[in-house]
């Protein structure tokens, strides 16, 4: 399984990254989402992580764009920063076709 990982935290990336390959997957990381943007439309990923709070998109405004763009992104199931998520099912993130794969209490 490739996993997509999107943070403009070096740290948290490197720690997403080592936890992806961990578990036996293949771990696409990126610090920017123009880096991501770049690849398109050959990026070929089954999940994405995706940082919501970045300088130029946000996640939501990322995941719209690597859902219009034509990447092969697996069935689209989108994990974004869980503490922003909280209480938004109804918001836009869900809207964008996110969703919070652990942690989801509601």
């Amino acid at each position: 399984m490739r996993i997509l990982l999107i943070d403009d935290n070096r740290t948290n990336l490197i720690f997403l990254s080592k936890l992806v390959e961990k578990i036996g997957c293949v771990a696409l990381a990126y610090l920017s989402p123009e880096e991501v943007l770049s690849d398109m439309p050959r990026l070929d990923y089954d999940i994405a992580v995706i940082d919501y709070q970045m300088p130029t998109y946000n996640g939501i405004e990322l995941l719209t764009e690597l859902r219009t763009s034509g990447a092969r992104g697996g069935d689209h199931r989108t994990s974004h920063d869980c503490g922003q998520l909280q209480g938004r099912r109804d918001g836009k993130a869900y809207k964008a076709g996110g969703g919070v794969l652990r942690g989801d209490r509601h």
